[in-house]
């Protein structure tokens, strides 16, 4: 077994071992961070859509009902609005939009809420004993597992949009191995020696 060089964390001694787990919880906070911020985009473009499922159909029952009134010779284009405007409900009931809303707002809970779990698991339980450090690292992935397992992904869209918000800071100062170390947790709260 290789030799473990000690490595000092806020007056705690984290070995080699226990200083990867928690490179990998960094690892697992990035993902869980960009899954739900994905997802949080593709939820407010669902909403969105709903919004144009529900309005649209009026704004074309609305033009089709003006050419009636107002020419003769543009009643087809009536018809054709008419038939928009029956056909948009029928869509948007086909591609149950409902149902993936309430689907998408679960595991964009579901990965904010495993973001911050292993943000503290890297910064505050890596510097417990190694097995009850790793045990809640088991406990997190095995969540990370069941919230994959739903197959609910955000369009690429969403992902290319949510990198951008990140990039730009609106999600807070993002959690990088390079602060698991020593003095890990001045760098994250910002003091400095």
């Amino acid at each position: 077994m290789p030799v473990q060089s000690p490595i000092a964390v806020t007056g705690r001694v984290m070995n080699d071992q226990a200083l990867e787990l928690a490179k990998e919880c960094v690892r697992q906070y990035r993902n869980c961070l960009f899954s739900a911020a994905s997802l949080y985009t593709w939820l407010r473009f669902a909403r969105y859509l709903k919004l144009v499922f529900v309005v649209a159909p009026l704004i074309f029952a609305v033009l089709a009902s003006w050419y009636v009134y107002s020419s003769e010779t543009h009643k087809f284009l009536a018809v054709i609005f008419v038939g928009i405007a029956g056909l948009i409900p029928a869509v948007y009931e086909a591609l149950k939009m409902d149902d993936h809303i309430g689907d998408v707002k679960k595991m964009a809970g579901e990965y904010t809420n495993l973001r911050d779990r292993f943000r503290q698991a890297a910064l505050v339980s890596a510097l417990k004993p190694l097995p009850e450090f790793d045990g809640e690292f088991q406990s997190l992935m095995d969540r990370v597992e069941h919230a994959r397992e739903s197959g609910i992904t955000a369009p690429s869209f969403c992902f290319r949009i949510a990198s951008r918000q990140i990039d730009r800071g609106e999600y807070g100062r993002i959690l990088e191995e390079s602060q698991i170390g020593p003095d890990s947790f001045k760098q994250c709260i910002g003091e400095s020696d």
